[in-house]
């Protein structure tokens, strides 16, 4: 298998700079006590590296990529809302949490449903 064509700019430069971005913004926003901001560094770094996936299954059909983002926003979401749970910021209006909660584990289970609707179709 070669694997000279994956590196090119258009795959490797949305997921460095989707690492990057998120890694800074997520930094800042810790030493601001500023949770959106981490929350802006995770959606756009993530955006960023599915590009690059998406980059990735133009070059190579068998990559599919039409479960990555639902998976990646609802693994995302969960963490986030854990950690503003943890964080006390749901003390006055708890159902939030399960509101938030349960759109995440719904973003997954679609995921896991078209993945496997498309592991059955290569059969």
């Amino acid at each position: 298998m070669d694997n000279g064509q994956y590196i090119k700019p258009n795959i490797l430069l949305p997921i460095f700079l989707g690492i990057i971005i998120s890694l800074t913004l997520i930094f800042i926003g810790d030493l601001d006590d500023a949770p959106g901001l981490s929350a802006i560094g995770l959606i756009l770094g993530t955006g960023l590296i599915f590009m690059g996936i998406r980059n990735i299954n133009k070059i190579n059909k068998k990559v599919r990529i039409n479960f990555i983002l639902p998976l990646f926003y609802g693994i995302l979401g969960i963490i986030a809302i854990f950690i503003l749970f943890f964080d006390d910021e749901f003390k006055d209006f708890p159902q939030f949490f399960f509101i938030g909660f349960f759109l995440c584990i719904g973003l997954i289970v679609i995921s896991i449903i078209i993945l496997i609707k498309s592991l059955k179709r290569k059969k």
